[in-house]
């Protein structure tokens, strides 16, 4: 009876414990934040990928980015796909954010906000909103985003939009476009860069709403554009790209820092992301894609780990069965992604006692 209830032990319990996943990121060391590099550690070009404004991670170590034609994915293996093909306008998308449902989001001029499904649909969500520069997913799931004019909230469920700050609302500042948005480790407040290539503190509430006005925090010099970029790293620091060859390093305590210089605008990394820390991917690195490089993608090291995207919320597409397909495609998708499940061997277990418990009384035998 043992061996009998041992079988139908392990037969069931693959079922209930579900698939499991590929390449768990791997654990982390605490940083010293008194110790972090003043420059890059490396810095290499890549072969596969490519970005002109923006790029985006997904969750199967692809990145995706415009390669003056097509959104593409590409994986360091050097495995490349195209997503989708349209005319976006300017120079591609000028922002792009992988949702938890596997969608990616974008904006572009011609486009508005758009969403493109796995297998390459795209479907328009606010077609109105054209100057969107830079999309950024909160930890409340929600998209947040300016446009050189004003910030937004954006559901990208929906396609609901809420103006959270306007430009035009504080002319004691002078030139305020709002370009680009991101909080402080603690989101405790909104950073703001402009069109004017300022940094600008906005203190929220819980719910990542503006608790106060915006207070100037810093000049980035070099900039002939605005702020082409704003990442944040695990001890506070942000990372701004400035056109045409300048990338800075803002300590916590607003000291804008040189932390490298381009050969010029070739070479100049124009928005940025930090790596997953999966799939060969460094957590520790930025990614930088070059529009006026062939719309190349550049590793710089740093060797402080950045601020992941949070994961609010899963969808559909990435709760996968285990078929072999395409990586991403919603039909045919691999086992790359776990759906998020308390363990289940203890109810395996129980299920095993209370069937040889039944079968001994089913015999006569005492406990």
């Amino acid at each position: 009876m043992r061996m009998k209830g041992l079988w139908l032990f392990f037969l069931f319990f693959p079922t209930l414990a579900g698939c499991t996943g590929a390449d768990p990121k791997p654990g982390s060391q605490p940083t010293d934040c008194s110790q972090i590099p003043a420059a890059p550690l490396e810095i290499n070009e890549l072969a596969a990928p490519r970005g002109s404004k923006d790029l985006a991670f997904d969750k199967f170590g692809y990145v995706t980015g415009f390669d003056g034609f097509s959104l593409v994915r590409a994986n360091l293996a050097g495995d490349t796909q195209v997503l989708t093909t349209a005319d976006f306008g300017g120079e591609g998308p000028d922002g792009l954010e992988y949702l938890p449902d596997g969608r990616l989001l974008g904006a572009s001029q011609n486009q508005g906000v758009f969403t493109v499904t796995p297998d390459g649909a795209i479907n328009s969500l606010l077609p109105d909103l054209r100057e969107v520069f830079g999309l950024l997913q909160g930890p409340d799931g929600m998209i947040y985003a300016g446009d050189n004019a004003n910030i937004y909230r954006i559901n990208p469920q929906t396609g609901a939009s809420a103006v959270l700050l306007r430009g035009q609302d504080y002319p004691e500042l002078g030139e305020f476009r709002p370009r680009i948005v991101n909080f402080t480790l603690d989101y405790s407040t909104m950073i703001i860069g402009t069109h004017e290539n300022q940094l600008f503190r906005v203190p929220i509430d819980a719910d990542l709403n503006p608790a106060g006005d915006p207070v100037f925090w810093l000049d980035v010099a070099g900039s002939f554009s605005g702020v082409d970029g704003l990442v944040v790293d695990v001890c506070g620091n942000f990372y701004v790209p400035s056109y045409p060859d300048e990338l800075y390093r803002i300590t916590p305590d607003g000291v804008a820092h040189l932390y490298h210089k381009w050969s010029g605008p070739e070479t100049f990394g124009h928005g940025v992301r930090w790596g997953t820390g999966r799939y060969g991917w460094r957590d520790d690195a930025l990614y930088l894609p070059r529009p006026y490089g062939d719309f190349r993608v550049v590793e710089v090291v740093t060797g402080v780990p950045g601020r992941q995207a949070p994961e609010p919320q899963r969808g559909d597409a990435h709760l996968l069965s285990c078929r072999a397909g395409s990586p991403g495609s919603r039909a045919s998708g691999p086992c790359s992604e776990t759906p998020s499940l308390p363990p289940l061997w203890p109810a395996g277990l129980l299920f095993l006692s209370t069937l040889w418990r039944w079968r001994r009384r089913e015999h006569g035998v005492d406990e």
